[in-house]
């Protein structure tokens, strides 16, 4: 299999002719893949929320052995804990489409979990997806139709969300690295295809990214692999300008190209973060050197880039970069040990919200942006708070 295409190597930031293209991102590491979060305005407080009247944000809270999650009420402030539980392994997505959210509960659950936003977030449906598969991402095509991608699995599933029942299964495997696991992660439905990251960790060296890591195009409706490069012959992938993928692949509000991040091998400063139009062409927007440290988490609001950073020494940061100034503008928060997890920008509020797991006070601390700050005290979600979705 040829996998090779064009693709931008060992250079950062967008190039002089092309800086301005980062202004029109408006993006962020949590929520829902299928277009760019519009925000949320204002609610009334709380209990609103849960009922369904007004946005929020879902917390999937955690504390590796124990699940729960919470709503918080931007506006107000108030926060909803310890909802109903969930893996201590999970992921969230907004399906429109089914107005719920969906619940990736990961490895030793391997399942999805869909709740209710109109009944207190009650769990309305959870179906498997095949004991250790370790589901990494749901996208709900249709009522009847969902693709889900499994990391341990060759095949991405393809089930029915309302009944749980399998419609069949992808096979992946021909682009997978020696161990025969492609390792799929996140999906995109853009331009009438699902995309697919593939990290290609090698299981038999402890999951080290030792070898490219690609993106594949699915037909929604058929499954079919698409050929992303009609000068080979066969259907042939894109080859990422970094390792491990592992962000979801976020649409900017003109459609016309997607950005996501890759850790690369943890530590090693050999990820970053990279732009992709349709053609398959990646620009490097930043690279770890320049950042420090391994990309945790991240959003983009035109050019200013709010990250969480983890050192090899497994400290976390929550730091401002200017792209197009190619600047350190702000470090906002340092920890003493692994505490940072996701963050989410409110672009209506001029807001963000970034998850500090920090043993002695966990809670989401908002900061004004770009002022970048802090807005009062941490928010208390119960349980450590690990990831935001915005709920319109």
């Amino acid at each position: 299999m040829n996998t090779a295409r064009s693709i931008i190597r060992g250079s950062f930031f967008l190039p002089a002719a092309g800086a301005c293209a980062i202004g029109f991102f408006l993006l962020s590491c949590g929520g829902e893949q299928a277009g760019p979060f519009t925000g949320p305005g204002s609610g009334p407080d709380g209990g609103g929320i849960v009922e369904g009247a007004g946005p929020g944000v879902f917390v999937v809270t955690t504390d590796y052995a124990t699940g729960s999650f919470a709503v918080l009420d931007p506006a107000g402030g108030a926060v909803m804990k310890d909802l109903g539980s969930i893996h201590s392994d999970a992921v969230a997505r907004w399906s429109p489409l089914l107005r719920q959210v969906v619940v990736v509960n990961r490895l030793r659950q391997d399942n999805l979990q869909f709740l209710d936003p109109r009944n207190r977030f009650a769990t309305a449906a959870q179906h498997g997806v095949g004991n250790g598969t370790n589901p990494r991402d749901v996208l709900i095509l249709s009522p009847g139709k969902a693709f889900v991608t499994r990391h341990q699995s060759p095949s991405l599933l393809v089930m029915n969300p309302a009944t749980g029942a399998p419609i069949r299964e992808i096979d992946l495997s021909a682009f997978a690295d020696p161990d025969g696991v492609p390792e799929m992660d996140q999906m995109l439905l853009w331009n009438n295809r699902v995309y697919v990251t593939l990290q290609r960790l090698d299981q038999k060296d402890r999951f080290r990214a030792n070898h490219d890591s690609l993106i594949i195009a699915l037909d929604p409706e058929t499954g079919e692999v698409a050929d992303l490069d009609p000068a080979v012959p066969g259907a042939q992938g894109w080859v990422l300008p970094f390792r491990s993928p592992i962000s979801p692949m976020k649409l900017s509000p003109d459609g016309k190209s997607f950005a996501l991040s890759f850790p690369g091998n943890f530590g090693a400063l050999d990820g970053g973060l990279a732009q992709m139009d349709a053609s398959g062409k990646a620009v490097v927007l930043i690279d770890e050197q320049t950042l420090g440290g391994d990309i945790n988490a991240w959003d983009l609001l035109g050019d200013d880039l709010y990250v969480v950073v983890s050192t090899p020494d497994y400290k976390t940061s929550l730091a401002h970069f200017s792209l197009r100034e190619r600047r350190l503008v702000r470090e906002l928060i340092r920890t003493g040990s692994f505490d940072l997890a996701g963050l989410l920008i409110l672009p209506d509020r001029g807001e963000l919200l970034v998850c500090d797991r920090t043993p002695a006070r966990p809670g989401i601390r908002v900061f004004s942006i770009p002022g970048d700050e802090e807005r009062g005290a941490a928010r208390s979600t119960g349980l450590p708070p690990f990831e935001l979705l915005a709920i319109p």
